[in-house]
Order: C-alpha cells, then sequence, then structure tokens
C-alpha cells in the first residue's frame, strides 16, 4: 500500500499459498465443531416444540434461559484466555501453560460451581417471579440445566486451549458424532420421559466430548490428576452451603440434629 499525496494506492501483493493452504486446512478441520455447537446448544427448543408444541416449549426455553445466560457469560470470559495461551503455546513453553491452566481452573470452578448451585436451588424462585409459577418446568430440569451449564462451559475452556496448542486432530469428526447423537438421545429421551429428559440427553451427549478435550490438554501439557483436584478443590468448600440449602429448601431439617447429620454425611 502506496501514498501519494492525496490518493491512496493499494498494491496487491502475491498470495502466499502456504499460509492460505494452512488456514483453509485448519476451518476444514474446524467446521464440524460449529456445526456441533448448533446442534448441541440450539436443537434443544426444536426437540421440544416438536413433540409437546410450541407452549411447552415456550415453558422449556424459560426454565432453561438462566443456564443459558450463564454459559453465555462465562464463555465470553474464557474467550479471552485464547491471546495468551495461544502466544505462551506459540513458545512451547507448556510449563508456563500449564501453570496458567491450572490456576484457570481453580479460577473457573470457584466461579462455576456457585453459578451450578444457584441455577440448581434457585431457578424456581426467579422463574416465579418473573413469570409466574406455570412457566417453571421442575426441579429435575433445574439440576439437568445445570449439569448442562457445568459440561459446556468446562468443555468451552478445554476447547479454546485445544486450538490454542493447535492439536485438533479427531475433534471434527467427535463434534459431529456428538452432536448428531444429541438431537437422537434427547428426541428419544424426551419422548419417553417428558421435557425435562431432552436437556438430559443433550447431557449424556456431552460427555465423550469433554472427555476428549481433557485428556487432549492433558496429555498436551502433562498435568495429573492429583495436579487437577489441587487446583478444583476450592470448589469442594461451596458442596456443604449446597447441602445446607438444599435440605432448608425442599423441608428436609427440622431440627439442629437434622442439619447436624446432614453434614456428617457429606463429610
Amino acid at each position: 500500500m502506496r501514498r501519494y499525496r492525496d490518493m491512496l494506492v493499494v498494491v496487491p501483493r502475491e498470495m502466499d499459498w502456504i499460509q492460505f493452504k494452512e488456514v483453509f486446512r485448519f476451518g476444514l478441520s474446524y467446521w464440524g465443531v460449529n456445526l456441533s455447537v448448533v446442534l448441541l446448544l440450539g436443537s434443544d427448543n426444536l426437540v421440544v416444540g416438536t413433540l409437546f408444541g410450541a407452549a411447552t416449549a415456550s415453558v422449556f426455553y424459560t426454565t432453561k434461559m438462566i443456564g443459558s445466560l450463564s454459559v453465555s457469560v462465562l464463555s465470553r470470559i474464557i474467550d479471552n484466555v485464547f491471546p495468551g495461551a495461544a502466544f505462551i503455546s506459540g513458545k512451547n513453553d507448556w510449563f508456563a501453560l500449564k501453570a496458567a491452566y491450572l490456576r484457570l481452573v481453580r479460577y473457573l470452578m470457584a466461579t462455576l460451581l456457585p453459578v451450578v448451585l444457584a441455577i440448581t436451588l434457585f431457578t424456581e424462585w426467579l422463574v416465579t417471579a418473573w413469570v409466574g409459577v406455570t412457566q417453571y418446568a421442575g426441579v429435575l430440569m433445574s439440576a439437568f440445566v445445570a449439569c448442562f451449564v457445568l459440561l459446556q462451559v468446562f468443555a468451552h475452556l478445554h476447547g479454546i486451549l485445544t486450538v490454542a496448542t493447535g492439536r485438533i486432530q479427531y475433534w471434527n469428526y467427535i463434534s459431529i458424532a456428538c452432536g448428531v447423537v444429541a438431537v437422537f438421545m434427547s428426541f428419544f429421551l424426551g419422548f419417553q420421559f417428558g421435557i425435562e429428559y431432552v436437556i438430559a440427553g443433550i447431557c449424556v451427549s456431552l460427555l465423550p466430548l469433554v472427555l476428549f478435550l481433557f485428556l487432549r490438554i492433558k496429555s498436551t501439557l502433562r498435568f495429573s490428576m492429583y495436579e487437577f483436584f489441587q487446583a478444583a478443590k476450592i470448589s469442594l468448600f461451596f458442596l456443604p452451603i449446597f447441602l445446607v440449602f438444599y435440605a432448608i429448601k425442599n423441608q428436609l431439617v427440622y431440627s439442629l440434629l437434622n442439619l447436624v447429620i446432614c453434614l456428617i454425611s457429606y463429610c
């Protein structure tokens, strides 16, 4: 690009075919991931609408909305990890990337688990206060939505790191397979057991993808399960709080003795 006084002249450069092939190969290897995102995140409302009608789909959408917003917000936060992870990966400094990953796990679990527990405990109250109790699909669906949020955010973190490290082999095929299975499984479970199990089918379909991405990052960064659980142990502090709130919410605690028994059972 050259500038002559007040004129801007664009001089085309010769295409770098080697770089073009690399970018094209990456896009070809990644398109299935984008397809699976559509199938895993966007098919459930269509399945519920097909099986039960628009009115029931509205109840499903309202109950799931808090979980969907949580996934969106947490995923956008995780996206900020990519530039730094790609930079460290480009320098082949795997020790630094491993240390950064374990810190990310610590911070993510400290944020994610309270969100998951809040979805399980308070979705009914929020939906009832917002649009009325008739738009709430039940406690079981709240629990399934919480599992969906946990799995999806965990998969997103390891997916971002997988792209940053460049080790995306076979991810394309596994993502497509999980997406297709999610559609059929959610349809089958929803037809057999009700709308709550539509999201359960998606959770089950997400498990192989989450496991694949986790093991891929584990083999790349070479951390042990002990190191991983050490980083995630902060989340254990929230479990007694969850047990107390869950017991009170479901009227399972009628005395201080019952509360103590609940906590001892957890320990």
